[in-house]
């Protein structure tokens, strides 16, 4: 008899399976599908940076479903026939660093900040929330930098206790902020996604430390 765990990730795999026959890189495509039909925040024609895009299925939902132009960044390739399209700009690198800014700065501001990046995992998951959180307080700095008024920001963290940091921290800029987990995450798995909705512009500090 198969044993409950692997009858879970058979189910789960359903959503693996969807993802191929749409011609999507990977399952995570519906995380964002259903986050944005409950929050909105994206409509025809919006300008989205998607911060680790890698392989490319929210960057190719997003131009597909919206006729979105995305300027994409990641430290990894995106599928070629996703970088290749014309409405999609792929910035190879990290995000953090003075070239990979100017380009995205380049763009002027943006309709929706979106991130499912997600660090190397050690296996501790108190190491790796950690991880998770500095990466997730690195997307909300480029939401508080190039989000237009009242746009959107999405950006996937670990469970462990920081993500109501990162809430807490989000909420003087937006007009609502919650945790949302959709369906197609693995049972298993400890993440979840936090979602700001109406960006309140403010300008920042030049100074202001991003790793802080």
């Amino acid at each position: 008899m198969a044993r409950a765990g692997g009858n879970r990730r058979m189910k789960n795999d359903v959503w693996a399976d969807k993802a191929k026959h749409e011609g999507y890189p990977a399952r995570s495509v519906y995380k964002l599908e259903e986050i944005i039909a409950k929050t909105g925040g994206v409509t025809v024609g919006s300008l989205v940076l998607d911060l680790g895009a890698a392989p490319g299925s929210w960057t190719l939902f997003l131009v597909k479903k919206f006729q979105a132009r995305v300027v994409a960044c990641d430290l990894k390739p995106l599928d070629p026939q996703i970088s290749r399209r014309k409405d999609v700009h792929f910035i190879e690198g990290d995000f953090l660093s003075d070239t990979v800014l100017q380009q995205i700065a380049s763009f002027g501001v943006y309709d929706a900040v979106v991130s499912d990046a997600a660090p190397a995992t050690s296996g501790d998951r108190l190491v790796d929330s950690a991880r998770s959180y500095n990466l997730a307080q690195q997307s909300l700095f480029f939401a508080k930098k190039y989000l237009k008024n009242n746009g959107l920001f999405i950006t996937k963290i670990f469970s462990g206790g920081d993500e109501q940091h990162l809430v807490n921290e989000a909420k003087p800029h937006f007009q609502s902020v919650k945790i949302m987990r959709p369906k197609a995450i693995r049972k298993e798995s400890f993440e979840v996604y936090i979602v700001g909705q109406g960006f309140i512009h403010a300008s920042i500090n030049p100074s202001e430390d991003m790793m802080r």
